[in-house]
């Protein structure tokens, strides 16, 4: 489903660190492992960009059907997946259930006929957040 084999997988030592450079130019940090990817249906988004492993794929798209499915092959830093998943759902057409701060988490739940918002702050902080109803 993925479209990629992975080949080997590595763990990096706590003080190593490498990064992972996208097509569109962005650079990240990665630790803790790397996967060794092997291609087969998949395109290359990001390559590794230091190390033994540096070119080598390391996150890739494979289409299926109307849907894509996505593979990271490392742990990047929270940066690229604040990029990376904004990018992802906006293609997907995946809408915020409401606007909120960044904070705070909302949820839909539907029977089909009626709809319910359940709001979480699992920050210290308090949270306002603007109800359309």
């Amino acid at each position: 489903m993925l479209g990629v084999e992975i080949e080997e997988s590595q763990a990096l030592a706590p003080d190593k660190s490498g990064t992972l450079v996208m097509d569109d130019g962005c650079s990240y940090g990665l630790s803790t492992w790397i996967d060794m990817l092997r291609l087969r249906d998949a395109r290359v988004l990001g390559h590794y960009g230091s190390g033994w492993y540096r070119h080598k794929p390391a996150v890739t798209v494979s289409q299926r059907g109307p849907g894509r499915a996505y593979y990271v092959g490392t742990a990047p830093d929270r940066a690229f997946y604040a990029g990376f998943v904004s990018a992802v759902t906006r293609q997907a057409g995946v809408q915020p259930v409401l606007a909120a701060p960044r904070a705070v988490h909302a949820f839909r739940r539907t029977d089909g006929s009626r709809d319910v918002i359940f709001l979480t702050n699992p920050s210290a902080e308090p949270q306002l957040v603007d109800l359309p109803v």
